[in-house]
């Protein structure tokens, strides 16, 4: 059946005019006596594009929006945000009273104010685990008291936006993504008005875990994940989509689709990031555009980042422009916390590495990283460039390789020599910690091309074979990380078809392993190798 036209829907005359999606779904289904398709009715019968799907009749009940300019443009319901703003504190209010007063904001994610609704969805979470321990109808603590009156403000001051009605999905879009600390935001425009709205706050994991880039990388995937959810809820295809973000890391790791081992311990969150990407957009990641922008010129950077929704994260906001830094005083530097030497944008002693140049104190510049402590008097060892004792060469070798990212033996040899550490055999050690590094091993990627253009081994003439399985290539790989256990293989490699057997150990390869493998060649063709090569 045909949905009705659009006559029948409350929304042609007035240039302000509150819809309910219950009245609208009710004229629906009067004039329909089959089944018929929600998304097909939505957009050609004037329901918004930009909000949420309905999930239950329970829930169509709280909705409601604004529509002005001749329903051009849509807004969360006039009528509900007064009815907030004109909500007051009673005196000793009761833990049932406040959650009574954030429960006035329905749920409309793209259409409220930026903070709102996941300042929101927060406090309820506080006042659920207030009551857990109480009750309900028993006295708030001030505290608790103090947040809705901050959410109260929060409100008083914002605005509500005022979206375009329609998405135009043959007209680019523009995408700003930003994230914080806490909080990933972007905000979308088509033809320079704002067209979606919406934040996302980030777990207690991520919050504490995450580097900044790889927070960087969840607001561009947030961004994407939107984009797609509209595509496959609305069956339609936006064309040209450009997202802007102001982290030239996370641009690279989408613009080149792989991970460096530079992010050292953060490669494995941004490498879930990426294949997730690459998941939802069926490997046509690039079909979206990621363009670098400045921070000021980010429109998204307001999104992420308020004083309230900080306090209810925990989060410190050592890095918020928009929260005063605390006067209080600076907790001592842990021990064996190596820090990055300050940056030197323009050295004439190292144009390659402009970063690297030697400081007076290398030890004193960032905050402490995760690492292990060691001895305290290694702290005074790093200070006066005295030599390590022994047992601690390893574990200092492991922490400067990989707190930097996981550098390459250059580039970690300058640090070293930044920090005056010496010790004999230094950097023999240093190569073989790199060479040998797991993490490096999982994520570099090693060019086809360079493989293809090495020489190819010469053959002595009496060796050269005329029947199958006579003469075999045999080498060791490894050792590579499956199941976080360390792996390694020995292949055999047949001089006349080009077979290979790969046989598998759980250990470095021993000369039984290699007798094992030669075996299964005379079990299954009946061979004896004429020689090794």
């Amino acid at each position: 059946a045909r949905p009705p036209s659009t006559k029948n829907l409350p929304i042609k005359n007035p240039n302000t005019k509150h819809i309910h999606y219950v009245d609208d779904l009710a004229q629906l289904a009067k004039s329909t006596d089959d089944f018929f398709d929600l998304n097909e009715c939505t957009s050609p019968n004037g329901l918004p594009l930009t909000t949420e799907d309905i999930l239950s009749e329970d829930e169509t009940t709280f909705y409601g929006v604004t529509l002005t300019d001749g329903a051009d443009h849509i807004s969360y319901s006039h009528a509900r945000w007064q009815k907030l703003l004109d909500s007051a504190l009673p005196p000793q209010a009761t833990l049932r009273q406040l959650l009574s007063i954030v429960a006035k904001v329905t749920y409309q994610p793209d259409l409220l104010p930026p903070f709102v609704e996941p300042c929101k969805n927060l406090l309820q979470s506080e006042l659920a685990h207030a009551a857990n321990t109480t009750n309900w109808d028993s006295t708030a603590e001030p505290s608790l008291v103090n947040l809705i009156q901050s959410f109260l403000e929060l409100c008083h001051k914002s605005t509500l936006p005022l979206l375009k009605r329609y998405i135009n999905v043959n007209q680019p879009i523009k995408i700003y993504v930003d994230a914080s600390a806490y909080c990933l935001g972007l905000i979308a425009y088509q033809n320079d008005q704002p067209i979606l709205l919406r934040q996302q706050v980030l777990s207690p994991r991520a919050k504490d875990l995450y580097h900044t880039n790889t927070k960087e990388l969840n607001g561009i995937a947030f961004a994407i994940e939107t984009i797609r959810s509209i595509e496959i809820d609305r069956r339609v295809h936006f064309r040209y989509v450009t997202i802007y973000t102001d982290n030239s890391a996370a641009q690279s790791i989408i613009l080149n689709q792989r991970v460096s081992s530079v992010h050292g311990k953060q490669t494995v969150h941004l490498l879930k990031v990426l294949r997730y990407l690459q998941d939802i957009t069926d490997d046509q990641l690039h079909r979206f555009t990621i363009i670098h922008c400045a921070g000021p010129s980010n429109k998204a950077d307001s999104l992420t980042r308020h004083p309230l929704l900080a306090q209810l994260t925990k989060s410190n906001n050592y890095n918020d422009d928009n929260y005063q830094p605390s006067d209080d005083q600076p907790q001592p530097i842990a021990f064996m916390a190596i820090k990055r030497p300050a940056e030197q944008l323009n050295s004439p002693n190292n144009p390659k590495h402009p970063k690297l140049k030697a400081i007076d104190d290398p030890t004193t510049t960032l905050p402490t990283t995760t690492c292990p402590t060691l001895d305290p008097s290694l702290l005074e060892i790093l200070q006066s460039g005295a030599t390590v004792s022994k047992p601690d060469r390893r574990q200092l070798l492991e922490q400067v390789h990989h707190d930097y990212g996981h550098e390459g033996i250059t580039t970690v040899n300058k640090r070293v020599n930044a920090f005056n550490i010496s010790w004999p055999e230094l950097h023999s050690e240093l190569e073989d910690l790199t060479k040998h590094c797991q993490t490096c091993q999982a994520t570099t990627n090693y060019p086809l091309d360079r493989a293809l253009k090495s020489p190819p081994s010469t053959i002595p003439q009496g060796l050269i074979n005329s029947d199958a399985w006579s003469i075999i290539y045999m080498d060791v790989i490894g050792p590579y990380t499956f199941d976080n256990t360390q792996h390694y293989a020995i292949t055999i490699m047949d001089s006349y078809s080009s077979s290979v057997i790969i046989y598998p150990t759980t250990s470095t390869p021993t000369t039984q392993d290699a007798i094992d493998a030669l075996s299964t060649i005379q079990r299954h063709y009946h061979r004896h190798p004429a020689g090794l090569q």
